[in-house]
């Protein structure tokens, strides 16, 4: 079957298209992909998961290795930055600063 978005050719199981990111939906009547894409909302991306995509995207197109990439949470932020705080590596006014830009205060 082909990515109805962008003609690359996938496997028969195929959820998303490899080459576009396209989400390649079941048919309703026989189980089988379709070969055309439905329209599906866009995901709703922030600033960093944007700026994530477009890192991702420049260095698919320049051929280097995979790289991996570990997304942290905000609650998990400040966890590390508590425990330098009681650690005395930082102080109080350093993880207020720190706990007000990550809660976006």
């Amino acid at each position: 079957m082909f990515c109805p978005a962008c003609g690359k050719s996938l496997p028969d199981n195929s959820l998303f298209c490899s080459g576009c990111g396209k989400q390649i939906l079941p048919s309703k009547n026989s189980g089988s992909p379709v070969t055309r894409v439905e329209a599906v909302a866009p995901p709703v991306q922030n600033e960093g998961v944007k700026k994530l995509t477009d890192v991702m995207k420049e260095n698919k197109t320049q051929g280097n290795a995979p790289m991996v990439i570990y997304l942290v949470s905000p609650a998990d932020e400040l966890k590390k930055f508590k425990e330098l705080l009681d650690s005395d590596v930082i102080t109080q006014e350093e993880f207020n600063i720190k706990k007000k830009q990550l809660l976006g205060l």
